[in-house]
């Protein structure tokens, strides 16, 4: 008999998260694949852009509508 079930690991032994339909003691071959994906780094737009090294006006973001809307040139 095949079952395929969740399982969590308490660091010693398996303990299913869902009934199974095996008698007590009876002898099985388990082949384990943890679930939980990697924690990776959280995405950082503002670590992204530092890395691009743009350059521009220092007066920027105090006078942005007047550099896109305005043609106030970009030196």
């Amino acid at each position: 008999m095949t079952q395929t079930f969740k399982a969590i690991f308490d660091g010693a032994v398996f303990r299913p998260a869902t009934p199974v339909k095996f008698p007590a003691q009876t002898e099985v071959k388990i082949t384990a694949q943890s679930t939980k994906k990697k924690k990776t780094a959280p995405y950082s737009s503002l670590r992204f852009a530092a890395a691009l090294k743009l350059k521009g006006p220092k007066d920027f973001s105090e006078n942005l509508d007047e550099y896109l809307y305005h043609g106030k040139s970009i030196k």
